[in-house]
């Protein structure tokens, strides 16, 4: 059951917890559920993380193709999240681009985007180097949203 699934996670993850501690180092690992764009069960799987947000489960997130499957398909997952003050990540921004970004922002209302490289498409450089911020890349830098960014992945 997806339960056993989050469980067993966890559970490897307090096992590494405690062996770093042995070993003289602290750390903290917590989950990220992640629904997939293109499946129907977003709404299930943002319950679940609200269940095991204090048996650690982080946040929610959404992730797979964006072409085809914009974040507003799952609207419903964020509202229930929104409602439950529990944190949510879109992957958005990184092969759709700066709509995708918007999307993600301004109708789902996420705290954090997965890539998000796109938004340099709303960023200006100059001859001399200069940069001018469109405006959503401006909103993006003034709300200081998080971009989760991995350049070995985002190259490929």
């Amino acid at each position: 059951t997806l339960e056993e699934v989050v469980e067993a996670v966890n559970e490897g993850f307090r096992e590494g917890e405690r062996r770093a501690w042995e070993n003289g180092h602290r750390i903290r690992v917590g989950a990220l559920l992640t629904a997939m764009r293109h499946a129907a069960r977003a709404l299930e799987i943002a319950e679940l993380a609200n269940r095991y947000r204090d048996l650690g489960v982080v946040g929610f997130d959404i992730a797979g193709a964006e072409a085809g499957f914009p974040p507003t398909r799952h609207l419903d997952a964020f509202e229930y999240l929104k409602r439950e003050n529990n944190h949510f990540t879109i992957h958005a921004g990184e092969a759709f681009g700066l709509p995708s970004i918007w999307q993600a922002l301004q109708w789902c209302g996420a705290d954090r985007l997965g890539h998000g490289v796109r938004i340099i498409d709303d960023i200006e450089v100059a001859d001399d180097g200069t940069l001018t911020l469109g405006r959503l890349a401006s909103y993006v830098r003034d709300k200081r949203i998080p971009l989760e960014l991995c350049p070995t992945s985002n190259l490929q």
